[in-house]
């Protein structure tokens, strides 16, 4: 039984770092929790007998701290009295808290230091939210995690050294923040760990030559950061390493760093510094639009629209879904050999119908990618609906800022078109998770499509280096 359960545990991180954003950038929603009878109302942590009152008070600390009444989903959450029924709370065979599964669900404010109390905690996941703040050293009494994934946050201040204490992590994922300082000595001591990702933050100062004891590490990514200096010689025993991705202001002059470095980058110090540039390109009006489902179960289109300024996502009072399809020509403005390191879709809200939110109703953004065209051609149509994707990613539920949505699409990179072929376009088609609420009402939400304002129209962001 401890082998079957040791190999569900790899698996599970396992599913979980191939949808990190660095690659194929499909954000993990809340977990399903245990089931549990009914309860009564939560009136104290006293009061309820499921959990240590330490941990309850944790997970109460946690709601109040980072805004939980503003969450997407926070079902249960100091309605019930028993915790382990609250949503993305799971409980072991035990009475403790052993995980927490609250990414992409809109958390914000910051991480409260009570969250060290929940000390059997095996998997923390608090990413694609908008925590700020520092990370507290309290989260290196976590000694039993395996999983912690803080990454796509607002989170400032230095990693704390106390991380070092978490000896049964096997990933640890703190990219795209706003982190600074150096990277501390301490992690040398995560020896059973296989993915660390610190990229996109605003580390410095020199690799610390510990981390060259990480004999297990499968993936390290530095990109983005302000490290500087020689790669310790200590990085030739990352003997596992498969996956390393580095900052400008690092390199080597030591003909063993080198050679190891080149295996996993070839050529790295030609264009590890080389410029970024950044394209903007805007949605064609006349190949951009929404669809809508010919019925509630169809699963096909039946109608579109072209030549709305608006496409819609939702659904009609008959429970058709809508979804929209935005087209842009990056072929003929990508280098056929341009490396993409970032792509970001921005889309502005024009209203809602039927009230409430319908990106919280709807569960969140899905995107479909293509490079090319969906359907036959490059206009618009009705069985585009349908149509088969090159890939998928979401779900998203971004905070909208001045009414532009942003999603990040980096891990859709490979599916950008840079050449001429297939009328030099990548599409995106933009639906919700959900494909309808169930009730009579029309409720979707309008963003402007490439036929509106100039300033109003979607936007595909993508930054890229030619080698």
């Amino acid at each position: 039984m401890k082998k079957n359960f040791l190999f569900q545990r790899t698996m599970r991180v396992l599913l979980a770092i191939a949808i990190l954003g660095s690659f194929l950038a499909v954000p993990t929603q809340p977990h399903s929790v245990l089931a549990k009878s009914p309860s009564a109302t939560f009136t104290t942590c006293a009061a309820q007998g499921q959990i240590p009152a330490t941990e309850c008070d944790a997970l109460v600390a946690l709601y109040n701290s980072a805004n939980g009444a503003g969450w997407t989903d926070h079902t249960n959450w100091l309605q019930t009295d028993t915790p382990c029924n609250w949503v993305g709370v799971v409980c072991g065979i035990g009475i403790n808290v052993t995980e927490l599964h609250l990414s992409w669900n809109r958390l914000s404010g910051s991480i409260p230091t009570g969250l060290g109390n929940l000390t059997q905690l095996e998997w923390l996941d608090l990413s694609g939210n908008a925590l700020s703040g520092s990370i507290p050293s309290q989260l290196g009494n976590l000694t039993q995690l395996y999983y912690l994934n803080l990454g796509t946050n607002a989170l400032t201040g230095s990693i704390p050294a106390g991380l070092g204490n978490l000896t049964q992590l096997t990933a640890l994922v703190l990219s795209t923040n706003a982190l600074t300082g150096s990277i501390p000595p301490e992690l040398g001591n995560l020896s059973v760990i296989k993915y660390l990702y610190l990229d996109r933050n605003r580390l410095t100062g020199r690799l610390p030559t510990q981390l060259g004891s990480l004999a297990k590490l499968v993936a390290l990514f530095l990109e983005k950061n302000q490290l500087t200096g020689e790669i310790p010689v200590s990085f030739t025993n990352l003997t596992s390493l498969g996956w390393l991705t580095l900052s400008c202001g690092l390199d080597s002059s030591n003909p063993a760093v080198i050679a190891f470095i080149n295996h996993l980058i070839p050529g790295w110090q030609d264009h590890l510094c080389l410029p970024v540039t950044t394209l903007t390109l805007i949605s064609i009006a006349d190949q951009d639009g929404w669809i809508i489902e010919s019925s509630e179960t169809s699963g096909v289109g039946g109608a579109r629209n072209n030549t709305a300024i608006a496409i819609n996502l939702g659904d009609n009072q008959a429970r058709r879904q809508y979804l929209g399809i935005l087209s842009f020509a990056s072929g003929a403005a990508l280098p056929d050999t341009a490396v993409i390191t970032g792509l970001t879709l921005k889309v502005k809200k024009q209203g809602v119908t039927g009230g409430g939110d319908p990106l919280a109703t709807f569960q969140g953004f899905m995107v479909d990618i293509k490079n090319g065209f969906f359907g036959s051609t490059s206009v618009l149509q009705i069985a585009d609906f349908q149509a088969a994707a090159g890939n998928t990613y979401g779900p998203f539920t971004p905070a909208p800022v001045s009414n532009w949505y942003t999603l990040d699409l980096t891990g859709a990179g490979p599916f950008v078109n840079k050449l001429t072929a297939n009328s030099g376009l990548t599409q995106i088609r933009l639906r919700f998770k959900l494909d309808d609420n169930n009730d009579a009402v029309a409720n979707y939400l309008s963003l402007f499509s490439g036929s509106a304002p100039a300033v109003d129209r979607p936007q595909l962001i993508v930054t890229y280096y030619v080698p």
